[in-house]
């Protein structure tokens, strides 16, 4: 019965509590209008900089994917052009010549390969070794180059430590080749 007598009140009431907690609400410290914007732009920019990080990511791994298929291929087609060059000696003169030009140029390909090393090699000294100075020297040594990048950084560089280092011992690799890395802390 006394449940009875509340009802007609309790739309009143329900009014008046909503009422009071709009005005509670408004007073609680949050983001004014102004603030809003501000605080948007700063969580698109930080989702922005997510995606642009994982895009980047993506990217490098695709291009080493590339890289080191690309490479590989054209180690076996060199190879194969080498073993033919030695193998067919009884072919006509036009087809040996056109067969020792395509090992030509696939061994050039591979020696440009050195200036990939070299250019990831000193993209690393720029990024990581708080260097003043890099030096670059080449040699042949027989059929293949030789190169040597040094640094007057900090050293301390661990092949082990990341996957620039890593990555450029398995591009060396692929062509037969060896990375060697010197690199004491403070040396």
């Amino acid at each position: 019965m006394a449940g009875l007598a509340v009802l007609p009140f309790l739309p009143g009431a329900t009014g008046a509590v909503i009422r009071l907690e709009s005005v509670i609400a408004l007073r609680l410290p949050g983001p004014s209008r102004a603030e809003e914007p501000a605080r948007r732009v700063e969580d698109l920019a930080e989702r922005r900089a997510g995606t642009l990080a994982a895009a980047d990511a993506e990217r490098r791994r695709i291009e080493r994917d590339l890289h080191d298929g690309a490479q590989q291929r054209l180690v076996s087609l060199a190879v194969n052009l080498g073993l033919a060059r030695a193998t067919l000696t009884d072919l006509p003169p036009e087809t040996r010549a056109v067969i020792d030009e395509a090992h030509r140029e696939a061994k050039e390909a591979l020696e440009a390969m050195a200036y990939f090393v070299v250019s990831e090699a000193l993209a690393n000294v720029t990024k990581h070794a708080r260097a003043s100075r890099a030096e670059v020297v080449a040699v042949r040594a027989g059929d293949a180059p030789r190169v040597r990048v040094t640094d007057d950084g900090g050293g301390g560089a661990d092949p082990f430590g990341g996957t620039g280092l890593t990555g450029l011992a398995r591009r060396v690799a692929s062509v037969d080749g060896t990375l060697a890395i010197d690199s004491p802390p403070g040396a």
